[in-house]
């Protein structure tokens, strides 16, 4: 906290030369009557006669106040203390606190002084206040307390810390001269390096290696849209190629298609059984195509669902034991994260089109042991999709070609939501029922159809299909020897 004081020239006396002005009393009198105002026999006239001093008195505070809240806006005043015999006259501190707003407080004694016979004399406690300055003094001298109070102007206390900066400010702007200088002398030595290389035989100067400069990047540029127009007037001539040579390979593409579907389909060695359920076959009901834009996204579905199972990962069994009734074929959530893994090893995008084959088959007795439902047509018509070779005729005059389904253009062949197997009723018409079967059976009558139980599995297979035509496919089986050779 800080202390603000400040000397009032306006004191007792001027309250007795008031009451002698006003009242004509000797200065005796008055001074008697201004200790004793409240037992007067008038105090009403008394105060009265004083009332222009105690407004000078609280006109001198009010200016000493503001004078100190314009020296600091945010101080705020605590308490205000009053020394002096002056503040013992009767009614002087209530009447300044009601009008200045601030409790005057009244000093009673010094804490700190001690002495018993000096404290306790009566002449002392009657002066408490007047002695107030008096020990503020006699403290300083004895280096017990501090005052801060300046009375040096703002100028010469500016001039001097001027004068004190004066040596660290030409140092500054030295160490920035210092630093500019290097910077120039850099600059000049860089620019009398390259003056140099003139005088040594090679006279360039700046304008020329820029104008050099200019002509290379325009010359670089104008070859860059030089190969810009080659390259725009080669894909015109390779689209072009394009379509001449699609018109011819692709009307074989849709027939060569159905040619690998038919033969990765199962069949039976020699003579197929005349029981449907003992055939290895795959009957397809319909075939679907698809083309997509980004062929990634139906991939990505694939693996996700685990409906694309890599050829050599663990197969799902049918459930064991009852296998003579309709049993539950394992979901592919079952199937383990390396699959999945191994899947997302190979990605494909770009435009493609999605074959779907749906079908079913009969291939469900329980002979058949785990090759029933859907791991029959993953170990049959998916595993030949996935790894095995397909022959297509490569032209007039030439010998069919044994290619691979990938270099046919097939690609991750999945089993798609598999079901379960269903006990069904299989109506088979009377033309194709066995000749003495049908002799045999005294209640039949010409035309009707015979019904069997069989166990029924359907299923959809989609695979990915990029179209690779043939030109394409015997271009790349010519360049291979090459380039084993090499």
């Amino acid at each position: 906290y800080r202390v603000w004081q400040r000397s009032v020239p306006i004191g007792g006396n001027h309250f007795t030369k008031a009451l002698t002005k006003e009242l004509k009393l000797t200065f005796a009198k008055a001074e008697h009557l201004k200790r004793n105002a409240s037992s007067a026999e008038d105090p009403k006239a008394v105060f009265q006669a004083m009332r222009p001093v105690f407004s000078d008195l609280l006109t001198e505070l009010n200016r000493s106040i503001s004078y100190f809240t314009t020296l600091d806006r945010t101080a705020k005043l605590g308490r205000v203390v009053a020394l002096g015999n002056t503040m013992k006259l009767p009614g002087l501190r209530r009447y300044l606190s009601q009008n200045l707003g601030f409790e005057i407080e009244r000093l009673e004694n010094y804490r700190n002084l001690v002495g018993p016979q000096v404290v306790t004399a009566p002449v002392f406690k009657d002066n408490t206040l007047a002695f107030g300055v008096c020990y503020g003094l006699a403290l300083q001298g004895l280096d017990m307390a501090s005052l801060r109070t300046n009375l040096l102007p703002k100028e010469i206390l500016r001039e001097r810390l001027i004068s004190r900066k004066k040596p660290w400010a030409v140092a500054a702007a030295a160490i920035l001269l210092l630093g500019w200088g290097v910077t120039f002398a850099s600059y000049f030595m860089a620019q009398k390096a390259v003056a140099a290389q003139s005088a040594r035989g090679t006279p360039i100067t700046w304008s020329q290696a820029e104008s050099q400069a200019k002509q290379a990047v325009a010359q670089a540029d104008a070859l860059r849209k030089q190969v810009e127009e080659a390259k725009a007037e080669y894909d015109k001539y390779f689209e072009i190629g394009q379509h001449l040579v699609g018109n011819a390979d692709g009307r074989l593409l849709w027939l060569e298609l159905l040619c690998a579907i038919n033969q990765a389909l199962p069949r039976d060695e020699g003579e197929p059984p005349a029981e449907i359920q003992r055939r290895r076959s795959l009957i397809i009901d319909n075939i679907r195509c698809e083309q997509v834009e980004d062929a990634a996204r139906w991939y990505q579905a694939m693996v996700e669902k685990q409906y694309y199972r890599p050829i050599g990962g663990d197969s799902v069994a049918a459930p064991q034991g009852d296998t003579g009734q309709s049993g539950q074929e394992a979901m592919p959530g079952a199937q383990g994260a390396a699959e999945a893994q191994q899947a997302a090893a190979s990605p494909i995008s770009g435009r493609a089109w999605i074959v779907s084959i749906s079908g079913h088959h009969f291939h469900n007795l329980p002979e058949h042991g785990t090759s029933v439902g859907a791991q029959y047509v993953r170990d049959t018509l998916v595993k030949t999709l996935e790894t095995g070779k397909v022959r297509l005729p490569a032209g007039q005059g030439q010998p069919p070609q044994e290619l691979t389904y990938k270099e046919l253009g097939v690609y991750f062949p999945s089993l798609v939501a598999p079901g379960n197997i269903e006990d069904v009723e299989l109506k088979i018409p009377a033309t194709l029922q066995d000749a003495e079967a049908s002799k045999s059976s005294a209640a039949g009558k010409p035309g009707d159809a015979k019904a069997m139980k069989v166990r029924k599995f359907d299923f959809l297979v989609q695979f990915c299909w990029k179209p690779v035509p043939l030109s394409d496919r015997t271009q790349r089986r010519s360049s291979e020897p090459s380039a084993q050779a090499q």
